[in-house]
C-alpha cells in the first residue's frame, strides 16, 4: 500500500482515538514548565527517590510501560518508592527483589528487571551515579547517541524518554501498540515494532508525535495484559508412617 494511504489511516485512527479513547498520561518534560509539573506528580505519587530528576524517573517509568499498561507502571512506581531510599538502592537489589518489589506476576518480570537493573548500572559506570536530568541541555543528536547506547533498554524505552523528556521527534512502539497499528492496517501484519517506530514517525510531524504516543498509548493500555505465571509450589509430600516393626517397635522398659 501506498505511504499516502498509509498516512491517510493513521490520520483516522487518531481522529478515532481523540473521540473514544483518553489519552494516556504523560509526565516526560522538556520545558521548565512541564518540569515543575512532572515534579508535582512525582511528588504526589510518593518519596521523591529520585533526587529531582525527573528524567530518570521517567526512564524507570518507560521501562514500566513497556509492554505493560500506564496504570500498572504507576502502581508499580509507588511500589519502588515505598521500597527503598532512593533509585540506586533499587539498581543494588537482586533481580528476584526486584521482581518481588514490583510484583512477581508483573509482565514479562524477569526479562523487565534484568534490563532495567543493567540500564541503570550502565548510567551509573558513565557518570559515576544515576543522572539523566542533564540530556535535555544537550544537542538532540547528542542526546541521542547517549539514548542509543543504553544497550539494555528496549528501543521503546529509550525513544519515549527521547520524545517526552528531549523533544527528539520519534514514534515509541512496543508489542501493544504495534497491534494498535495493525489492527487499523497503518502497519502491515508481522511488522516489527522497531519498523513500525519508523514508518509511523515518517508519516507524524515532529509537533504531533506527544500526541500521537499519547493516543495510540491510551489505546494500548485497553488491549488485555499477559501477567508472568508464577509456578506453583509442589505440595509438600507428607511422611509415610512406617509400620511399628519396621520402627524398631516401643522400647522394652529397662
Amino acid at each position: 500500500m501506498a505511504s499516502p494511504d498509509k498516512a491517510r489511516l493513521l490520520t483516522q485512527m487518531l481522529d478515532r482515538l481523540r473521540a473514544k479513547v483518553k489519552p494516556a498520561a504523560i509526565t516526560g518534560a522538556h520545558t521548565s514548565d512541564e518540569a515543575t509539573q512532572a515534579s508535582d506528580a512525582a511528588d504526589a505519587a510518593g518519596p521523591d527517590i529520585y533526587h529531582a530528576d525527573t528524567m530518570l524517573r521517567e526512564f524507570v517509568r518507560s521501562f514500566l510501560i513497556w509492554e505493560c499498561t500506564t496504570a500498572r507502571a504507576d502502581a508499580a512506581l509507588k511500589k519502588i518508592a515505598s521500597a527503598v531510599v532512593d533509585v540506586n538502592e533499587f539498581r543494588v537489589c537482586l533481580p528476584v527483589e526486584m521482581a518481588s518489589i514490583i510484583g512477581p506476576t508483573y509482565p514479562k518480570v524477569e526479562d523487565r528487571v534484568l534490563g532495567l537493573r543493567a540500564a541503570l548500572t550502565q548510567i551509573f559506570k558513565v557518570e559515576n551515579r544515576l543522572r539523566l536530568g542533564h540530556l535535555p541541555a544537550m544537542s538532540k543528536k547528542s542526546a541521542s547517541a547517549y539514548l542509543a547506547n543504553l544497550t539494555h533498554a528496549p528501543a521503546f524505552v529509550t525513544d519515549r524518554v527521547a520524545l517526552l523528556c528531549c523533544n527528539i521527534h520519534t514514534v515509541p512502539v512496543d508489542s501493544r501498540i504495534a497491534a494498535v497499528l495493525e489492527k487499523a492496517k497503518v502497519i502491515d501484519k508481522g511488522t516489527s515494532p522497531a519498523d513500525a517506530s519508523s514508518a509511523v514517525g515518517r508519516l507524524v510531524k515532529a509537533g504531533d508525535a506527544r500526541d500521537a504516543y499519547a493516543l495510540l498509548q491510551g489505546a494500548a493500555d485497553l488491549l488485555p495484559v499477559t501477567p508472568t505465571r508464577v509456578p506453583k509450589a509442589a505440595p509438600a509430600k507428607t511422611p509415610t508412617a512406617k509400620p511399628r516393626a519396621q520402627r524398631g517397635g516401643p522400647r522394652k522398659a529397662k
